[in-house]
């Protein structure tokens, strides 16, 4: 799946509260950059600026991605949302 490892390899998804609505293109599911914050009530994810998908700069700013369920145009600020690590938290 992600850098081509199979599920079983890959960090588990976490639940994660969204801080800023998101509006994404296209009908498959899709893996937005975004930092995590650390809030009273848990994980909080903002998406990163990215320019292409070849944005290596928004790559290394980001702890991981959030992942949109296929067919979502639209997420509410405050929605809960899966959001995959890629590298382990300090």
């Amino acid at each position: 799946l992600l850098a081509g490892n199979p599920r079983a390899r890959c960090r588990r998804a976490m639940t994660v509260r969204l801080a800023h609505a998101l509006s994404v293109k296209g009908d498959r599911q899709q893996y937005v950059p975004a930092r995590l914050h650390w809030t009273p009530t848990g994980p909080e994810a903002a998406a990163v600026a990215v320019h292409g998908t070849a944005d290596l700069v928004a790559g290394a700013q980001a702890d991981g991605a959030v992942i949109i369920p296929p067919g979502t145009a639209a997420i509410r600020a405050g929605s809960f949302l899966p959001f995959r690590l890629w590298r382990p938290l300090r």
